[in-house]
């Protein structure tokens, strides 16, 4: 059954400046990294990995099997830039986002949907733009 899952993205936010309680819950979030421009502004230069989680705000610490890959792909003067959306069905989520963005840290799914399709539609910081996947 095809289904349709609505993300309106927040972001961006650094390690230092991750947001409070609001994503304490379930959902998807989205790792860049890029560079400062402005205060409160940056250049993205390339997506790294996309994750989900029942606490998206505490998700990726020291802890998680990716920090230190995403911290070493970082060049001088780069930082990471953290995105979420709160979602339902976050494990669907992270399936078709994961299929279509094709994040380099992301080894699982990318080649293999593994979910029926699924229009995700996007709102907010809009840092790419709705799609659809097929079931494969």
């Amino acid at each position: 059954m095809a289904v349709t899952i609505k993300l309106n993205l927040e972001g961006y936010y650094t390690e230092e400046m991750l947001p409070p309680e609001q994503h304490q819950c379930g959902g998807v979030y989205i790792i860049y990294k890029g560079k400062p421009t402005a205060p409160g502004k940056c250049t993205l230069t390339k997506l790294l990995y996309i994750g989900r989680s029942g606490d998206t705000a505490n998700r990726f610490t020291k802890s998680h099997h990716k920090y230190q890959e995403c911290h070493n792909s970082l060049a001088i003067g780069e930082k990471l830039y953290f995105y979420f959306a709160n979602v339902d069905d976050e494990e669907r989520a992270e399936k078709a986002l994961v299929y279509h963005l094709k994040p380099p840290y992301n080894e699982q799914l990318k080649d293999n949907l593994k979910c029926p399709t699924t229009t995700v539609i996007v709102s907010g910081k809009k840092i790419f733009e709705s799609f659809t996947v097929w079931e494969s």
